[in-house]
């Protein structure tokens, strides 16, 4: 398991300096079984555009995989972390496929489904990613899966956690007592929002 986290934590810190010979390193590990790591060497190759087609098709090949969950999870990450929006329709159909009245008692595997699929989608402004989230946060009781979700919401930029507000806020049925869930999540989330 820390290894694991170790090679992960490893090619995302290599990714950053788009090094030709780095591109073996980053083919190899897509044959990896752990989905972090493969996402993390997908994410790493999206960098040099003679790799696009080919980590295109990776993604093609996994994203509806239903017999490999964790796989399509971390392809949604790695979907709406590049924004690549060739694959916003089929995110959407995956989306309208869920088979969930509510988000109330998912188990973790499910939980991890849908809100990494939300955020893929709200970083390729689909307005079911936001209104998604928005329903994960507000039914979502156990503090550490909030955190979770938050730790989502961090990872937007600047204007998108703005425009998420916004939207969260403009398309409410009840505008004040949506302000009032937004301010009480993220003042005992612990998250440092100064920033924002």
């Amino acid at each position: 398991e820390d290894d694991n986290r170790m090679i992960a934590n490893v090619i995302d810190a290599l990714s950053q300096f788009q090094s030709p010979e780095l591109v073996e390193t980053y083919l190899k590990y897509i044959k990896s079984t752990v989905p972090r790591i493969r996402a993390n060497a997908l994410i790493a190759l999206l960098k040099y555009p003679n790799q696009k087609t080919f980590v295109c098709k990776e993604i093609e090949k996994t994203l509806h995989d239903k017999d490999h969950v964790g796989d399509q999870i971390s392809i949604f990450y790695v979907i709406g972390k590049n924004k690549v929006s060739i694959f916003k329709d089929q995110l959407l159909n995956l989306h309208k496929s869920l088979a969930f009245d509510d988000f109330k008692n998912l188990d973790g595997i499910s939980m991890s489904y849908v809100q990494t699929l939300s955020w893929a989608l709200l970083r390729l402004q689909a307005n079911q990613g936001y209104d998604s989230l928005l329903q994960l946060l507000q039914e979502v009781s156990d503090p550490q899966r909030l955190k979770s979700l938050l730790h989502f919401y961090v990872q937007l930029e600047d204007i998108e956690k703005f425009d998420c507000i916004d939207y969260w806020l403009m398309n409410s049925n009840d505008k004040i007592k949506t302000q009032r869930f937004l301010i009480e999540i993220f003042t005992v989330s612990g998250f440092d929002f100064s920033d924002e």
